[in-house]
């Protein structure tokens, strides 16, 4: 008894040791013509049924058992988006790398996904409403070896892509190019690829997919069941609301709002902010030779600033364009000389004091823009021009000043008025605006505080 156990374990021995040794490997690398590795290339023999394809090196091992059956057949190298290419296996050597051709041809969108795919967001839209599908964004890019993967096996005649085909309008999103990134940035479609995000018809996001599925290797059971767990549009979609307002939050199968990307928001992560400013008074007067209107006159402007404070420096920078209605005053007979500018003074802070409140000394040289201008002593407008019962269009000057901010969006600021273009078109009169000012500016827009 025990002989026969002897003589069996032998024979297994021998059975098994020859079929090693008979057994053999074969191994290679896929490259393309950058040298970069292809991922998920086919490998098989012409006329037999060994095969394999490449891992995310580009690597491969085919397992030949039987060598000299397959001494006189020929390797196919394939991948959807290269050349084919067939070497005699009598002409390779083990580890040897293959170069495959970029097949640019079958890079077109139109050629690779006609049949299975959409490469324009609108018509996917209008075919998606047409026959209430939902869409599915397939974000992808060259580089990405699963994204080709997913590319294969979605135009390969399969369960999945008949399915998808079934169910769904897909749609794919080249990162690439413009209109990918463009769909990408409104979705959210992560930093990484492969994405897939499921719409309805009207743009409201139902689920969403990052990367691929993965179980010891690709788990193409996993990707058919979330494409059937998601294939039926819900019945309610008040719940749901459109791309531009909500997201949905994966993890806990809930909606979450999205915040809406504002002019406010963006502006508060850089250095710029925008005022409204109120010019609670102006003093003015015309500094003329003529003394007919040289007692002063309270006016008032308003407009916007655009204000830049580079953080930790005492230097700010306000750009103004606003409304100043000024003028003089004839104090004989109380009537008033008005003139209405469209006014661009350019502020130039320092701040020299931050404690219990901010401090800045400043100067903003300025041109103005005549508006309008009446003389009310004699009830008439006043035209700009050049002759000599007209007023100059144009007029600049200089305000120094003081600024004060007692709260972070508030600043008011306080100085005198310095007009250097003589106004008059009177060769033997001159006529300037000069007076004392005090505005106020609030944040409508941008950062919290003016430190």
């Amino acid at each position: 008894m025990d002989l026969n156990k002897k003589t069996i374990v032998y024979f297994l021995f021998l059975f098994i040791s020859n079929s090693i040794l008979s057994q053999t490997n074969f191994s290679g690398k896929v490259l393309d013509n950058r040298h970069q590795p292809i991922l998920y290339a086919n490998i098989c023999f012409k006329e037999s049924n060994i095969g394999t394809i490449t891992d995310k090196n580009g690597e491969f091992t085919l397992i030949i058992t039987e060598e000299e059956s397959i001494l006189n057949d020929s390797l196919i190298f394939s991948h959807l988006n290269y050349k084919n290419k067939t070497i005699a296996y009598s002409d390779l050597n083990s580890n040897d790398s293959i170069v495959l051709e970029q097949d640019y041809y079958n890079l077109s969108e139109v050629a690779i996904y006609a049949q299975y795919a959409h490469n324009s967001y609108r018509l996917a839209l209008s075919d998606s409403k047409e026959k209430w599908k939902p869409i599915i964004l397939f974000f992808t890019a060259s580089y990405c070896g699963p994204c080709k993967y997913y590319k294969n096996l979605f135009a390969a005649d399969n369960k999945i892509s008949r399915f998808l085909k079934e169910n769904y309008t897909l749609i794919i999103c080249d990162i690439q190019t413009k209109p990918g990134m463009k769909l990408k940035r409104l979705y959210g479609s992560g930093s990484g690829v492969p994405n897939f995000i499921v719409i309805t018809p009207d743009e409201r996001i139902i689920a969403k997919h990052s990367g691929g599925w993965w179980n010891d290797g690709m788990d193409d059971e996993a990707c058919l069941n979330f494409l059937k767990q998601y294939s039926k549009i819900p019945e309610k979609l008040e719940g749901i609301k459109q791309i531009r307002q909500t997201n949905y939050d994966f993890s806990t199968n809930e909606l979450r709002k999205r915040p809406i990307p504002t002019f406010d928001k963006n502006l508060k992560k850089t250095n710029w902010r925008v005022l409204l400013n109120l010019g609670l008074i102006n003093v003015t007067n015309i500094m003329s030779s003529n003394d007919e209107y040289s007692s002063s006159k309270i006016g008032y402007d308003f407009g916007l600033y655009l204000y830049y404070n580079k953080k930790g420096s005492n230097f700010s920078f306000q750009q103004g364009l606003q409304f100043s209605s000024q003028g003089g005053r004839n104090s004989a007979v109380s009537k008033n000389f008005r003139m209405n500018y469209l006014e661009m003074p350019l502020r130039v802070n320092y701040q020299f004091y931050n404690k219990s409140f901010i401090m800045k000394g400043g100067f903003a040289p300025y041109v103005s823009y005549g508006l309008t201008a009446k003389n009310k002593i004699i009830n008439e407008r006043i035209n700009f021009g050049s002759n000599p019962n007209e007023l100059k269009r144009w007029d600049y000057g200089i305000m120094p000043g003081l600024t004060i901010s007692p709260i972070g969006n508030m600043e008011i600021f306080t100085g005198y008025k310095i007009g250097l273009n003589n106004i008059s078109n009177i060769s033997k009169e001159t006529m300037y605006n000069r007076g004392f000012y005090m505005r106020m500016t609030i944040k409508i827009f941008g950062s919290e505080t003016y430190k």
